[in-house]
């Protein structure tokens, strides 16, 4: 199973977006210095919000309030700071990847090709729009690793929106203690470095450098590497 460019733990997204602000290496909008108000802001308005909000517990207008708040008092206010693409954080509007990707995976020779019974959707709105993204899903990604599943969990370093600092935090928190503990390791392809990865078991963890948020379409022969190893149900590896 490969999750890529994703939230986990929502809650927990709206801080990562003040520590990408502020550590990523391609457009910082704060120093360290300046940031504490907007982990103030996360830590008073986001998380109280989010109380209601769970897994399990509390309705979908509850959830939409909770998501509101925390994008009104954290993710605006530093979208605010610089113009810059949510999905890129090195571009100024969202250009890339071009949507021509979408007419040809809706071909009839490529579905054939794949085994696809319905048409490609580029983005759920329908869900997105009930709030089940603001919801955490960190149990059941939880259930889904301790069942044995070879799961790849990755972002491109300049996404924004989904940056890796969220999901790699959010994966910490729930992964195994084989996995907490290992080392993070340069990630090679035929021994060209594309970013740094982390394994233990069947769970994996690929940070890509160098790319926005649809990893494949900045760095294909990392992501087709990445791809193919993780459907042979093996574990992680350079090359």
């Amino acid at each position: 199973m490969l999750m890529g460019w994703l939230v986990v733990f929502t809650e927990n997204q709206y801080k990562a977006y003040v520590d990408f602000a502020v550590k990523n290496q391609y457009r910082p909008l704060l120093n360290a210095s300046d940031a504490q108000p907007y982990y103030d802001a996360w830590k008073n308005k986001c998380v109280p919000a989010y109380s209601g909000c769970t897994d399990s517990v509390g309705s979908n207008s509850i959830c939409a309030r909770a998501d509101a708040q925390c994008a009104n008092s954290v993710e605006s206010p530093l979208e605010d700071l610089a113009q810059f693409d949510a999905y890129d954080i090195r571009a100024d509007d969202d250009s890339f990847p071009p949507s021509t990707f979408e007419s040809y995976l809706t071909s009839a020779s490529v579905k054939k090709a794949i085994g696809a019974t319905s048409n490609f959707s580029s983005c759920g709105r329908t869900a997105i729009g009930r709030d089940d993204s603001a919801r955490s899903f960190l149990k059941p990604l939880s259930d889904v690793i301790k069942s044995g599943v070879n799961v790849l969990i990755w972002a491109g370093d300049a996404d924004w929106i989904c940056n890796w600092i969220g999901n790699y935090d959010a994966i910490q928190s729930i992964a195994p203690k084989e996995f907490v503990s290992a080392s993070i390791k340069p990630y090679t392809v035929q021994g060209k470095k594309y970013g740094e990865y982390k394994t233990a078991g069947k769970l994996n963890w690929l940070r890509v450098y160098k790319a926005g948020h649809e990893v494949p379409a900045y760095q294909p022969e990392a992501a087709l590497a990445a791809f193919t190893t993780i459907m042979s149900k093996q574990s992680l590896k350079s090359t």
